[in-house]
């Protein structure tokens, strides 16, 4: 018998109907239960465990407290990344006001160099948006001109950064990615200072054949950390040819020579002196020092500090800056040492104290050598280290040098020191992020409502411009990377204690000084 066709409608309807209440029922379990971005669900790609996030070693002993002040930092954090990765995750840098992308390098500097802020901070969403990011997404060969230096400081410093704080081994091998890229750069001791990405090639200047003593120095810490944490000592090895390099043409010069040949070991120009070019490289040997000493660091620290002495004669700030091994050329990354020389310092007593204890046990006569087990390292029992001399230097150096930094800096205890800076056209000088950094880590209670005015001050819409932007005339419509990685993140770490158990590397960066 056949059906009728009404009664086949019906069954028809009837299954359409059923049919969309199940369309329903998906749609709303997939709206309800789907995963926004930076939320847990990135734990099973990142293998990371669901903890609290405070439970690791290093972060214990950073004592870091909650406040209404790490909560204010917390937040500008939190804007500040988010307003960036919404709009310029593939970019180097956001432009708050203009709402533009901008690189220097096309390596996503500002996502690797936050990822120790906001891990630190506790903003885990954030964090795991990153870190997601770089360990599934991000690739080093993604540009044709990267800069070597960056590529050490910020991009290699990062990751082994936030190994130092995670212990999640991907990053290690993310950070063994970009050093081997960058090993491409050696074709003799000095490295080439570009890379092109892309076809793995080293790339020269186009103004001359080689590189800043500076810049060509921005790898030596984070390559012997590498080395140290994964066993390998293919990397330290390249720091070994540089440092001997630049150590003998140091010798040979009997000062700091600004320009160096990727070519062979050799000075380019006559360019010389206490200048932008040469400093950070004493900066890095001083970090180096404080890292992994050993008979080449204690050879150029030794060297550092005679040189220093040319200007402890000096009692003003402007007899400072008159001197002829400085010739008015003072940089902001002068700064960077005021923190450094205080870790120094604590350095010198350490070997002090260990030249007694040994000495009082061997009865040796030269209380100024330094045995050949105070370091795990090479072998330095045959330089002459006279500490009690180095402290007197550096005490003297260091009280000059602090005094022309608080008298160019926003966070001096004057309020017309930012004045005296951007009035001042004599000088090379850029307003970086030590001066903040050195402020930070003074021992002074900190002026929390004056930092937040000057933040505010910088604030380009939901996101923090660079902070020469406190002077409206010098308007920067940039975010620098280093607003995350380095100003808010030791704003945030202001009262906890860094040192201990890491060396801060040149872009901000915490080096852990115990391999885990």
């Amino acid at each position: 018998m056949r059906k009728h066709p009404q009664r086949k409608i019906s069954y028809l309807l009837i299954f359409f109907a059923l049919d969309v209440i199940v369309c329903v029922f998906t749609a709303m379990f997939l709206l309800i239960y789907t995963p926004e971005p930076g939320n847990k669900s990135f734990d099973h790609d990142l293998d990371i465990d669901d903890q609290n996030i405070y439970n690791n070693q290093f972060l214990n002993k950073l004592n870091i407290t909650e406040s209404k002040w790490s909560q204010k930092i917390r937040f500008l954090l939190q804007e500040s990344f988010l307003a960036y990765f919404s709009t310029c995750q593939n970019s180097d840098y956001l432009q708050p006001i203009s709402r533009n992308c901008m690189n220097s390098s096309g390596l996503s500097l500002t996502t690797i160099e936050s990822l120790e802020a906001l891990y630190i901070s506790g903003l885990r969403d954030e964090y795991l948006v990153a870190s997601n990011f770089i360990l599934n997404d991000f690739h080093f060969t993604s540009n044709s001109f990267q800069n070597f230096h960056e590529m050490g400081t910020k991009v290699l410093g990062g990751l082994i950064g936030i190994y130092g704080l995670t212990s999640n081994y991907k990053y290690i091998e993310k950070a063994i990615e970009c050093a081997d890229l960058m090993l491409i750069s050696f074709s003799n001791s000095i490295p080439y200072p570009l890379i092109n990405g892309k076809k793995s090639k080293p790339i020269k200047y186009d103004f001359f054949n080689g590189n800043f003593l500076s810049e060509s120095s921005g790898f030596i810490l984070e390559f012997t950390a590498l080395s140290k944490i994964t066993g390998n000592n293919k990397y330290i090895s390249f720091v070994e040819k540089y440092l001997s390099c630049v150590n003998s043409l140091i010798n040979n010069e009997k000062t700091f020579p600004s320009f160096l040949s990727v070519d062979k070991c050799s000075v380019i120009g006559d360019h010389r002196g206490f200048n932008g070019f040469t400093f950070s490289f004493i900066a890095n040997v001083i970090r180096l020092h404080l890292y992994s000493p050993n008979k080449i660091t204690l050879e150029l620290v030794d060297f550092i500090i005679n040189y220093f002495s040319r200007f402890t004669s000096s009692s003003t700030s402007d007899q400072f800056l008159k001197n002829e091994d400085l010739k008015n050329s003072f940089d902001s990354s002068f700064c960077q040492l005021t923190h450094l020389l205080d870790n120094l310092k604590l350095n010198l007593h350490t070997i002090n104290r260990q030249n007694a204890n040994i000495n009082r046990v061997r009865h040796i006569d030269n209380v100024n050598e330094i045995p050949a087990n105070i370091n795990n390292d090479d072998d330095h029992s045959d330089v002459n280290f006279d500490t009690t001399h180095y402290e007197i230097i550096l005490e003297k150096f260091q009280k000059i040098l602090k005094s022309v930094c608080n008298s160019f800096s926003v966070f001096s205890e004057s309020d017309s020191a930012s004045k005296s800076f951007f009035s001042n056209k004599e000088m090379n000088f850029y307003y970086g992020s030590d001066p903040l950094v050195n402020y930070i880590f003074s021992g002074k209670e900190l002026d929390q409502l004056r930092i937040l005015n000057i933040f505010d001050r910088t604030k380009c819409d939901s996101a923090q411009c660079a902070l020469i932007s406190q002077n409206p005339i010098l308007y920067d419509d940039i975010m620098p990377s280093e607003s995350l990685g380095k100003w808010l993140k030791f704003l945030f770490l202001a009262y906890s204690s860094v040192d201990n158990d890491f060396v801060i590397n040149e872009a901000g960066h915490l080096i852990p000084k115990i391999i885990i």
